[in-house]
């Protein structure tokens, strides 16, 4: 085999490759390929408990000026949190499980704050941008949690080993497309020899 017959067909291959690894993570992970940006909609971060450093989800957010930020209670086991900045610019009421409490920020800046009880293992950050920034949307944490469902229960089985008919399936794939490939490329040079 000559050298260009090789370099066809390692190109090939990583074109193969390419597009089975595109293919499998964007259909895999549940994920779409696209984003939208936000409309200044409320922002959620669930207060997720000590128990679950960094006890917010998500624990750093960027937001712009004036738009509302919910903190939804949903710590299990169940408690009551208070969230403080930690420049004590701003602080919470007690939230109570399942309840909520909305603020927003009248200047750009970075707020980082923490739960008065739990200072180390419950803490965030906010970022305020002015309204010109775009920013992307944020995904939710059940969107997020699906995703992460979706990839683990196509790397592992119930019985807790590593599945391996999907690679199968992905390498049969790439093999087609590298045959098609390489049939095209000897039809085409067998077809100019003949002229």
């Amino acid at each position: 085999m000559n050298f260009q017959w090789m370099r066809l067909i390692h190109f090939y291959v990583a074109i193969s490759l390419s597009l089975v690894t595109a293919t499998n993570f964007f259909t895999a992970s549940g994920v779409p390929a696209t984003t939208t940006t936000t409309n200044d909609a409320p922002t959620v971060i669930l207060i997720t408990g000590a128990l679950r450093p960094p006890g917010f989800t998500p624990s750093i957010l960027t937001v712009h000026v004036n738009q509302s930020i919910v903190f939804i209670n949903s710590a299990y086991p169940t408690d009551t949190f208070t969230i403080v900045a930690n420049d004590n610019s701003f602080s919470s009421p007690a939230i109570a499980p399942q309840q909520q409490w909305t603020t927003s920020f009248a200047q750009t800046g970075s707020y980082s704050y923490h739960e008065s009880s739990h200072p180390t293992s419950m803490v965030g950050t906010i970022f305020v941008v002015t309204s010109s920034v775009h920013l992307i949307q944020p995904v939710s944490p059940a969107t997020q949690q699906t995703a992460i469902n979706n990839i683990r229960n196509q790397q592992i089985t119930s019985s807790g080993q590593h599945s391996t008919s999907g690679i199968f399936v992905w390498i049969i794939v790439a093999l087609v497309i590298l045959a098609i490939g390489v049939s095209a490329t000897i039809f085409f040079r067998i077809r100019m020899k003949g002229r």
